[in-house]
């Protein structure tokens, strides 16, 4: 009987043991914060996502007056005075600002008819000579049958460009 007794005991202490061992695992499993992994990755998502700023393709066929009436007031640029178009200027701009990029419109003073689109590139795009970020976020393509894109290098530094001139064909 003591026998028994003995080996009772040392039964219930092993599974005592073995309860606790366990406890402890869960109990640290549960207790160990876990890292908001959907969070960081939405946030890379939403870093690479590149959205459409100036959706040049869409403003082609339009006079300045049709592409004002899409994008709003313009900016700095008054309207010609009839002095300046005596005196032979044919062309005129207007820039339009969204986002932290400025979109500058070329087009004839009599026709209104838009001859070219010019995009500044913002000092990270100018750094990193990011291309792809430029033709996104103009909505454009290098090679395009209607319309043509030039990237304008940089005097100081040729492997670099100030922006983006886009043509329709």
């Amino acid at each position: 009987m003591f026998t028994k007794t003995k080996s009772w005991v040392f039964s219930l202490k092993i599974l005592s043991v073995v309860i606790v061992f366990f406890s402890l695992i869960i109990i640290s499993i549960a207790l160990t914060p876990v890292p908001p992994k959907t969070a960081t990755e939405k946030e890379v998502k939403v870093e690479t996502e590149q959205k459409i700023v100036f959706d040049v393709p869409a403003l082609f066929n339009k006079n300045i007056d049709d592409i004002v009436s899409v994008l709003g007031k313009a900016e700095n640029y008054p309207e010609p005075t009839d002095q300046q178009i005596k005196s032979g200027t044919k062309t005129w701009e207007k820039t339009f600002k969204k986002d932290g990029f400025e979109l500058l419109v070329t087009y004839d003073i009599q026709s209104k008819k838009v001859t070219d689109f010019f995009v500044s590139a913002t000092d990270d795009i100018y750094n990193k000579a990011d291309r792809t970020r430029m033709l996104q976020l103009t909505n454009t393509q290098e090679n395009n049958s209607s319309y043509s894109v030039e990237f304008v290098k940089a005097m100081k530094d040729p492997s670099k460009f100030t922006g983006i001139l886009i043509k329709q064909n």
